[in-house]
């Protein structure tokens, strides 16, 4: 190695060079990659959460307040809704329904889980998780999607949205509660985005006809 010559020094500095700029090439195209697909996924659940308020009865929704109203016909024509938009996706672990009270704590009115085999969670029960996320959603009274997933306890990589629920009273409306969504993104691929939005679309259409 002592007796490199010159041209020789140079031709391996270049090729150590050429490896380092192939390293940065190929980490910015997959960090572009990686964000392209994270900002797919919160498209996705931001459509999901939109399509799927329209679906909740207002009216019927505000009668839901205790345990014993699960056997009532307005809790079941809405809870009902609720399974219907978890089966447009495989992805969606959760969605879900709080009221806000007067102490300004959450209560759950609607929940489904299909994890959740012996029902839990029942109506008027303290809503803890994600209470920050929560308020900023609340103040900005539109669907909104949270800029970071989250891990749960078993490994999966899931990201929430929330939706305002109005009622029809008023000239926009008054919120009444709030629908949030769980989506599963942890292994699975993002370039089904778009026929799965067709689905979605497709399902809140017929709901409204």
């Amino acid at each position: 190695m002592r007796n490199w010559n010159l041209s020789t020094k140079i031709i391996a500095s270049y090729s150590v060079l050429i490896a380092v700029m192939a390293g940065t090439i190929a980490s910015g195209m997959y960090w572009q990659l990686y964000s392209s697909q994270r900002q797919a996924i919160r498209n996705r659940l931001l459509a999901i959460v939109s399509l799927a308020v329209p679906q909740i009865d207002s009216d019927y929704h505000g009668l839901i307040v205790k345990p014993s109203d699960r056997t009532s016909a307005f809790y079941k024509i809405n809870q009902d809704r609720l399974v219907a938009i978890q089966a447009t996706s495989k992805d969606i672990v959760r969605i879900y329904t709080v009221r806000e009270q007067p102490n300004k704590k959450f209560v759950y009115v609607l929940n489904y889980d299909p994890a959740d085999r012996d029902k839990t969670v029942l109506t008027g029960m303290d809503y803890t998780k994600s209470l920050d996320d929560l308020y900023i959603a609340v103040a900005q009274n539109t669907p909104f999607v949270d800029r970071e997933f989250h891990k749960t306890a078993n490994g999966e990589t899931i990201l929430s949205g929330y939706a305002p629920i109005t009622n029809l009273q008023g000239r926009h409306g008054q919120t009444v509660a709030n629908l949030l969504c769980h989506l599963r993104t942890k292994g699975r691929r993002t370039d089904t985005t778009t026929s799965r939005s067709k689905r979605e679309s497709r399902y809140c259409k017929r709901c409204q006809e």
